[in-house]
Parts: C-alpha cells; sequence; structure tokens
C-alpha cells in the first residue's frame, strides 16, 4: 500500500466533502420535489381541474432537472477523486476542476444520457409525473 503526502489527503477530504454536499443537495431537491407536488395534487384531487394537476408537474420537472444537475456534479467529483488518489496523478495539488471528467466518451458514468438513465432517478420522478398525469386523466374524464 502507498502512503499518500498530507497535502494529498487534505486534497482528498476537500473532494468528498464536496461529493458529500452534492449528495446532500440531491436528498434536499428530492424532499422539496416530493412536497410541492403532493400539495398541488392533493389540491387538484379536492377539486379536479386538469390544469391544476398540469402545475403540479412544473415543480417536479424543475425539480428533477436540478436533481440531474447535482448527481451529475456527484459524479464528476468522484471521477477528481479517483484521478486523485493514484499515487502517479497528473491532478495538480487542490484542484477541483472537474472538467476533463466531462468528456462523454472517456468518462460515460458522467455523461448526460447515462445520469438521466439513473434508475434512482427515473423511479422517483417516474412515479410524481406518472402520478400527475394520471390526475390529468382523471380529472379530463
Amino acid at each position: 500500500m502507498v502512503s499518500l503526502p498530507p497535502e494529498r489527503i487534505k486534497h482528498l477530504e476537500f473532494i468528498q466533502a464536496t461529493i458529500t454536499r452534492q449528495a446532500s443537495h440531491s436528498f434536499t431537491i428530492k424532499g422539496w420535489s416530493l412536497t410541492l407536488s403532493a400539495a398541488i395534487y392533493a389540491f387538484t384531487g379536492s377539486h379536479l381541474h386538469w390544469w391544476n394537476a398540469l402545475i403540479g408537474l412544473m415543480p417536479a420537472a424543475t425539480f428533477a432537472w436540478l436533481d440531474a444537475f447535482y448527481l451529475r456534479q456527484e459524479r464528476l467529483f468522484r471521477e477528481l477523486y479517483t484521478a486523485t488518489i493514484d499515487p502517479d496523478t497528473t491532478v495538480p495539488m487542490f484542484s477541483m476542476n472537474t472538467f476533463p471528467y466531462t468528456d462523454a466518451v472517456a468518462y460515460p458514468k458522467c455523461s448526460w444520457p447515462c445520469v438521466l438513465k439513473a434508475s434512482t432517478w427515473w423511479t422517483f420522478y417516474g412515479v410524481i409525473v406518472g402520478f400527475g398525469l394520471l390526475l390529468i386523466v382523471v380529472s379530463l374524464f
């Protein structure tokens, strides 16, 4: 096992803190999305107007995009962490630049299509949007 210099370990701690922060933002976004959509859907259920259900889809779509952004950022920082932990790394000390990992061919896990295919992302927002679409159908008929 190769030991890393203290500066490199501190750099890894900075990257790990950023990864943790991105995951926390994602969790918060999911909470807000569920709360807002549920409130609008509850109102729609009591009044049954299709446009209320359509309005309920807007926060879900907005928060889904924001959550995908944070998920991608988290994956980019994970790639930076992986590159930084290598003893022969070319990553400059204390660099937080994730731009080299945005290449979809070299790092497919960080590409937008891959992020948008994440099962946890689709499952969570699929249920919220599906429920909104169901309310639209029910209110129309």
